[in-house]
């Protein structure tokens, strides 16, 4: 008995141990980490590799010039070399909307592109969330999960298009996402994001900034955008 009440305390002991801070080995690609002050916890993330989108973003004068340059991005991310000008020129020809309402944005994600060295891009786009975004853990887990599968997202507000690059998320023991803490996006249209997260530094990206709470509950289309270049 004296060996069994022994062995019952160990296991007791090594589940306790377990209950510690929670791990982002399934949840994320960010390790979980203590942050301190206001809205603080344990916070995860994931993200992708940002810097390859440098060689495609460029300042968008408008809100569909805004969506082309997301969609030049998430091409460059996989190896291809279509502009903001070769995704506009090939969907509207010589007349460019201003704006874009976000389902035609979606809509017109699925397209072939042409780029100056005549190599062609396919693109084909699925919505991966269903909005509203806000206190959705579901939602917040689908794009912690796409960016852990290396997968940018194309997300589409009221105002314009971003890609969507990393998320921090406040977690279960488990590292599962309960809450939104921060979302940075690459943003071709210019504006002032909010200020520094506590905890969380910008890497210096041009475009790089932080969602506004606003502005990720006013997220209409979280999308998808696979990409074949010929």
């Amino acid at each position: 008995m004296r060996h069994i009440a022994i062995a019952a305390a160990l296991a007791a002991v090594a589940i306790i141990a377990t209950l510690g801070p929670p791990q982002a080995a399934r949840a994320g690609t960010i390790p979980c980490r203590e942050v301190y002050g206001p809205g603080g916890g344990y916070v995860c993330g994931a993200d992708v590799e940002s810097h390859l989108f440098d060689t495609a973003y460029q300042v968008a004068p408008t809100q569909a010039a805004s969506w082309a340059d997301s969609m030049a991005m998430i091409i460059a991310y996989s190896g291809g070399e279509i502009t903001q000008a070769d995704i506009l020129s090939a969907v509207f020809g010589p007349v460019v909307p201003q704006t874009l309402a976000p389902s035609q944005a979606v809509a017109y994600s699925t397209h072939s592109f042409t780029g100056a060295n005549k190599a062609v891009t396919s693109t084909t786009a699925t919505s991966v969330v269903t909005p509203p975004l806000t206190g959705s853990r579901g939602a917040l887990r689908s794009i912690a999960g796409q960016l852990v599968a290396d997968t940018p997202l194309l997300v589409i507000t009221s105002r314009n298009a971003m890609v969507l690059t990393k998320i921090y998320y406040r977690a279960d023991l488990f590292g599962k996402p309960t809450s939104l803490y921060a979302a940075v996006v690459r943003d071709p249209f210019p504006q002032q994001g909010p200020p520094m997260t506590t905890g969380i530094r910008l890497d210096g990206f041009p475009g790089q900034r932080f969602l506004t709470t606003a502005e990720y509950d006013d997220i209409q289309s979280v999308v998808q955008v696979s990409v074949a270049n010929h």
